[in-house]
């Protein structure tokens, strides 16, 4: 499977702009304007040979987008984001006309073939075998979807050819061996993703399995029986182009982990706690405190959630729970443009509003789309940043408001769309002509205008 159009068109881009050359205006630098530097300074010759490259507007906003595309992308899932960051570094130093004259399109056509085809590889076949906790199969095979319950018998581990394992890996394998599984047959270029791909394909099949189970109405099925979930074992083998045994879960992979609170981890709690504190001994009070504890639920809720859709869900509540207000009917927007100014009001780099926008759509698509498996692991580690940074930015706010401190969400609002600082942001939001970034400079100037 080659790289998807989408991504495709983000290299592209990025491509077109760095052979036109930066702009040679772009707004007054702003807290957050982004300036990015794309040579490693771990591995600069000392030479001159690799000196720094700089991207500032739009040729850095492009560099992001096409890494983020290149991150989500299936055909280049084998590779970090490290290699990923360092092959884009190099298409871009490639076509800078400042380095090596401007290429021609021809030339540019030939380097963004080379670069796809040095980074995509053939997919692998994969079946992962998952226990299954709480049920008893009796022999019978289900199959739903891409995956098939069944008991993993003695025949079976000889088809996987368990016996041609050594040491503790053998030991391991054997566990499953007469435990009811959930088998998924999936494809992918990184036995990880694979591996996290058949497992939401699996968890998915569980539900399907409890909702099919309970609408059997002859005879009622209690709740308690329904409460079957993914076991501590997992095998993992490739069936193509080769066929070997990889990898076992051997211990708990979806039961908790104890935590063990050693002195580093304790002190960066009590540094997180301090900057809480507010929240604690009577400095905020009111329904600004109670908005902003139910955003710490929100985003503690998150944390335990297996599905990355629910978290999702769960860090855009959060966000919600102290940038908008029932009356805000365009959330996405609201959150997108609080974000940034509560940043500018605290002399702080903001998130690109375009980029908070497009999180904030993910819950839209998963709550009221037809969509399975959207959010991705990337998505939900910004969420959860952005929500963290939220969270203490409006706390230190708070704290500098002296005599007039937020009582309710409206006065932290009220302070965050003062008129000249939403004036100032919309020369910046102006600048840009993605949808995005016009829906929220849309809701801007509404704003601006009352």
């Amino acid at each position: 499977m080659p790289a998807s159009q989408q991504t495709r068109s983000k290299v592209e881009n990025l491509a077109n702009a760095i052979n036109e050359g930066p702009e040679t205006e772009h707004p007054v630098p702003y807290p957050g304007w982004v300036i990015l530097k794309t040579s490693n300074p771990f591995v600069d010759p000392g030479d001159g040979s690799s000196e720094g490259l700089f991207l500032v507007g739009k040729q850095a906003r492009l560099y992001q987008e096409a890494l983020q595309a290149l991150e989500n992308d299936e055909a280049v899932e084998h590779l970090t984001r490290a290699t990923l960051d360092e092959a884009l570094d190099a298409l871009v130093r490639d076509l800078d006309p400042t380095r090596s004259g401007k290429p021609g399109r021809s030339a540019i056509r030939q380097r963004l073939g080379q670069f796809f085809s040095d980074l995509v590889v053939p997919p692998s076949q994969f079946e992962v075998a998952f226990s299954v906790e709480n049920i008893n199969l009796n022999s019978e095979s289900l199959t739903i979807g891409k995956v098939v319950f069944k008991e993993f018998t003695q025949e079976l581990a000889q088809e996987w050819e368990f016996e041609k394992a050594n040491g503790l890996f053998r030991k391991q394998i054997f566990e499953i061996v007469g435990l009811p599984v959930g088998i998924v047959s999936v494809e992918g270029r990184s036995v990880q993703k694979a591996a996290q791909r058949a497992q939401d394909s699996f968890d998915r099949a569980l539900n399907t399995l409890r909702a099919s189970v309970g609408s059997f109405t002859r005879t009622r099925t209690w709740d308690r029986e329904l409460q079957q979930r993914r076991g501590q074992y997992r095998v993992i083998r490739e069936t193509s182009p080769n066929t070997r045994l990889i990898s076992t879960g051997g211990g708990p992979i979806s039961n908790p982990i104890e935590l063990v609170l050693m002195p580093r981890l304790v002190n960066s709690m009590n540094e997180f706690m301090g900057k809480l504190a507010p929240l604690y001994d009577g400095r905020v009070q009111g329904r600004f405190r109670d908005a902003l504890l139910r955003s710490i639920d929100w985003i503690g809720t998150s944390i335990t959630r297996e599905y990355r859709d629910h978290q999702v869900v769960d860090l855009c509540t959060a966000l919600e729970a102290v940038l908008t207000t029932m009356d805000d009917r365009r959330k996405g927007e609201a959150i997108a443009l609080r974000s940034m100014l509560l940043s500018v009001a605290l002399d702080q780099p903001f998130t690109d509003p375009q980029e908070v926008y497009s999180l904030y759509e993910l819950r839209s698509r998963v709550v009221h789309g037809a969509d399975l498996g959207v959010g991705a692991e990337s998505d939900y580690i910004k969420l959860r940043s952005l929500a963290e940074r939220v969270l203490l930015g409006v706390l230190e706010l708070h704290g500098t408001q002296g005599e007039g401190p937020f009582h309710r969400p409206t006065n932290l609002i009220r302070c965050l769309e003062q008129p000249q600082r939403l004036e100032n942001v919309l020369a910046w939001l102006d600048h840009w002509q993605d949808e995005p970034t016009r829906a929220v400079a849309r809701f801007a100037r509404e704003r601006l205008g009352k």
